[in-house]
């Protein structure tokens, strides 16, 4: 098993593949999402290249509740990390946004993912979510949308 997260307890994964290049689990934040994490070692991890290409390290396919993350980052990234990626990701669901994002679908599922992992207790993975937030959009632009998000 490959040191995916910089984690001590791995055991945070449910029913993990015996193959080391894809791992199944159900998300930390909303056990009703699945986690599956590709490597590059993955047979099929070349049809599922465009998409981490097209939107970063993970992605959810919204009718099936499936978060896919990209296994050939996971050396940089730590648990929290993760959890961010998956808090933004089921924003997107939340809030029922479809197809290629907007910029502004962007921050909305931002805003979303900070709430929720405040919400539960994760905040070094909000931090990581917010820094990215800030790093990318104005207070403006913030503010206004967390007022309509957060109502």
């Amino acid at each position: 098993m490959k040191n995916i997260f910089k984690i001590k307890n791995i055991s945070q994964f449910i029913n993990e593949s015996d193959d080391d290049s894809i791992i199944f689990s159900r998300s930390q934040i909303d056990k009703s999402f699945q986690l599956i994490i590709l490597y590059p070692e993955y047979d099929k991890y070349s049809l599922f290249k465009k998409f981490f290409d097209a939107h970063g390290l993970g992605f959810i396919d919204v009718r099936k509740k499936i978060i896919y993350i990209d296994g050939s980052q996971m050396e940089d990234l730590t648990f929290d990390h993760l959890l961010a990626i998956q808090a933004h990701e089921i924003g997107h669901y939340k809030l029922k946004h479809k197809g290629n994002y907007s910029r502004a679908q962007e921050l909305e599922a931002d805003i979303y993912g900070i709430d929720t992992l405040n919400r539960l207790g994760h905040t070094k993975a909000a931090e990581f979510l917010s820094d990215r937030m800030y790093g990318m959009y104005t207070k403006k632009e913030i503010d206004t949308k967390r007022d309509k998000i957060l109502k």
